[in-house]
């Protein structure tokens, strides 16, 4: 597993369409609202206006699978009330976490770990970001992020019918993903580098960017999960073929890439393997 489209029945395109009309009225909040989700940790409140990358703007939700973080941040963001926002991104982050668990799952059982393994998962909480690019100015480049490589566990990602991200596979060539314009309960999954490093390098954590070619706004979604325990190499993925590349990761040190990306640096390169 390194990235998939994942099709489920679980999401009913109806709610994946509310999800992306709140998305707009969100980013069509003041400015002056949007700053105030500073978030907890750098880089998972609101942010716009990156010196090289000036066409993305996001905003996140901490814990949204929860009603209190979802409601906090609704009041915090529309003062006078928005109970279609607050139950449709709660209702949406809700079935995006219990998809993120089952691919965790389904791989930790793949590679036959001790169920001891699982407590990592019962350690995460997720981040759903809302993501908005603009389209170029003519004298602007077209970058919406540049190529880097995910500091979450997992990712899920939903996006709108308009193009731009490309992947990095193994073998180094670059592809683009195309939007399905009429099927709308597909998602990207992306493997992100701290789940490499707990499958010893056996699961790839792909480079990935947004490059803006159209004359249409682009519009994501996406959910990413972190551990708050220790990420560990398990015993069953080390052998005489599969030496440990790298023994445990700490969160604190994925929020501080995490925070030196999204203050605007051009590249953030592979940190553990």
């Amino acid at each position: 597993m390194d990235v998939f489209l994942q099709n489920t029945t679980n999401l009913p395109q109806i709610l994946h369409h509310e999800m992306f009309k709140v998305s707009k009225d969100l980013f069509q909040q003041p400015k002056e609202t949007k700053v105030k989700n500073t978030g907890t940790i750098l880089g998972f409140g609101y942010g716009t206006n990156f010196p090289t990358m000036p066409l993305v703007e996001y905003i996140s939700i901490e814990n949204a699978a929860t009603v209190d973080a979802t409601n906090e941040f609704t009041n915090l963001m529309f003062p006078s009330g928005n109970d279609d926002f607050c139950d449709t991104a709660y209702t949406y982050s809700k079935l995006l976490s219990e998809l993120d668990a089952t691919v965790t799952r389904l791989a930790f059982s793949s590679y036959g770990v001790d169920e001891s393994c699982y407590d990592l998962i019962n350690s995460s909480f997720y981040c759903v970001r809302f993501l908005k690019y603009r389209t170029p100015d003519p004298e602007e480049l077209n970058v919406g992020l540049h190529p880097h490589v995910d500091k979450d566990f997992l990712g899920v990602v939903d996006t709108n019918h308009v193009s731009g991200l490309e992947l990095q596979m193994r073998n180094g060539e670059w592809i683009s993903y195309y939007p399905s314009p009429t099927f709308s309960s597909i998602f990207i999954v992306i493997a992100g580098e701290p789940f490499q490093a707990w499958s010893n390098g056996r699961i790839f954590a792909p480079l990935h960017k947004v490059l803006m070619k159209g004359t249409e706004e682009k519009f994501s979604i996406a959910q990413f999960s972190f551990m708050s325990d220790k990420i560990r190499v398990p015993k069953e993925l080390i052998d005489e073929q599969n030496h440990i590349l790298e023994s445990s990761i700490s969160p604190n040190i994925l929020f501080g890439v995490v925070r030196l990306f999204f203050v605007g640096l051009t590249f953030v390169k592979r940190c553990f393997l």
